[in-house]
């Protein structure tokens, strides 16, 4: 986390969350630091408030030295040194936490056991009932709504105040967790207790486990499930999820076939996310007669979750879906690439892994690489400094040194008289196109018929399948 403070009064605006007004404030040398009007932020989320403010002419955030933090008066000790320590807090306790559930529907679904297993530790210790946990989320509408039933907690909108964070008694930043060097070989569940200061290892797999609780579908979910229903017979409705960030995506056409494949044993189902075209898809792949499109009435989180209660499977490459699946107990076919299935799904029983097994020209999946990502930064000749990020793709799947090549090439051509920003914009259009062009190759080793296979397995009880690949 990054203490800011702000030369000018600001209106933070989310999807997720109501309006966050935030006040400004220039901190004098030599004066008392006004806690309440200095905000603690995410990393990333800083660095794209930079990016806004320099487009939109404003002032950028003041970052005030991280170890403010533990300078403020009664600043809450940190989680993980509580447990040795003999402290009395009158039997009640105030708990924040902050960045709690990441960034994913996927990591808040496993991240709930550990806050589960963490409220009957503080418990247990404090000989307290009177616990609160306050979750603060750049999510809390979804993050909230997957955490709902853990008892004493509280999910907040991110950011803080110094202020705010002051009141606690106790305090575990997840911020950084998935930059952790333990992130590419630990399971969710215990990277966050371990930040708890819980020892993974001392806890029963079994309490592990995701579970979520939704309410039955209702409106335009339930009337779409009622349709599904109809036009699919007897056949179990089944969703099938191909799109996650770059490297985790499946090509469209191996998801065509996967569905093809699938067919008449079960009724395939999509569900795209917004700004993807669904009808185009099922077009293109001559899919338009065989998958039912449940893209329309998924309008959010909520209506999401709602549509894969509703099915009867779920065969999702390495994405949300199959936590959600995992919790809701649906029959599960997670489809993993890059990353190794025993950190997603170790503590899934109902989700049914097929590894993908690959070798490349520097690689070997599963490499561990779920986020490969690239940036690219210069400066231009009037001073100006550029600095893109283009998220995650696989190393095997484009060319880095080309693109920079590329991108140095197409910035040095940039006229004195251009209309500079959108030449920019133009240009990095051209160059993150060149970035996400190609799938990961691993894709290839996949087999369509083994998916079909474990399908009708997990459905029908048959035994002739491959788990991996």
């Amino acid at each position: 986390m990054i203490p800011l403070c702000f030369p000018q009064a600001l209106t933070l605006r989310s999807q997720d969350s109501p309006p966050i007004n935030l006040s400004s404030y220039k901190p004098e040398n030599g004066s008392t630091l006004d806690l309440s009007r200095v905000y603690l932020f995410l990393e990333e989320t800083y660095q794209a408030m930079l990016a806004n403010c320099r487009n939109n002419g404003l002032q950028p955030p003041i970052p005030l030295i991280h170890n403010i933090i533990r300078a403020i008066p009664a600043c809450p000790m940190e989680l993980k040194n509580y447990w040795q320590q003999k402290i009395n807090y009158q039997n009640k306790l105030k708990i924040c936490l902050i960045n709690g559930g990441g960034g994913g529907l996927g990591d808040a679904v496993m991240f709930a056991p550990a806050l589960k297993i963490l409220s009957t530790y503080l418990k247990n210790k404090a000989g307290s009932s009177d616990i609160k946990l306050d979750v603060f989320s750049g999510l809390p509408t979804r993050t909230g709504a997957i955490l709902k039933d853990i008892s004493g907690l509280r999910v907040h909108p991110l950011p803080l105040t110094l202020q705010q964070f002051s009141g606690y008694d106790l305090y575990a930043d997840f911020s950084a967790i998935m930059r952790d060097e333990s992130f590419a070989h630990t399971h969710m569940t215990d990277l966050a207790l371990a930040q708890m200061g819980i020892s993974p290892e001392t806890i029963e797999d079994t309490l592990k486990a995701p579970s979520l609780r939704l309410a039955p579908p209702t409106g335009p979910v339930a009337a779409a499930l009622g349709c599904a229903r109809q036009a699919a017979g007897a056949r179990p409705l089944t969703a099938v999820i191909f799109t996650a960030t770059k490297t985790r995506s499946m090509p469209a056409d191996l998801a065509a076939a996967v569905m093809k494949e699938i067919l008449p044993m079960a009724q395939p189902v999509i569900i795209m996310p917004p700004g993807l075209d669904s009808k185009e898809f099922l077009r293109n792949n001559a899919l338009e007669e065989i998958a039912l499109d449940m893209s329309p009435v998924s309008k959010d989180f909520f209506s999401y979750t709602a549509i894969l209660a509703g099915l009867d499977a779920i065969i999702s490459v390495d994405t949300s879906a199959v936590h959600i699946g995992a919790a809701l107990g649906k029959p599960t076919i997670g489809i993993f690439s890059s990353i190794d299935h025993k950190l997603r799904v170790r503590y899934s029983k109902n989700v049914h892994p097929i590894q993908i097994v690959y070798k490349g020209r520097s690689c070997e999946a599963p490499c561990g690489l779920s986020k490969n990502r690239f940036y690219y930064s210069t400066t231009l000749a009037n001073g100006r400094k550029i600095s893109w990020d283009f998220g995650y793709s696989c190393a095997e799947a484009f060319n880095e040194q080309k693109i920079s090549s590329w991108l140095n090439a197409q910035l040095r051509q940039i006229e004195i008289n251009d209309n500079l920003d959108e030449r920019l914009r133009s240009i990095r259009h051209q160059a993150s196109e060149q970035f996400t062009l190609q799938s990961s190759p691993c894709w290839q080793a996949l087999r369509v018929s083994a998916v079909r296979e474990l399908l009708s397995q997990i459905l029908f009880g048959d035994k002739n399948h491959v788990g991996t690949e």
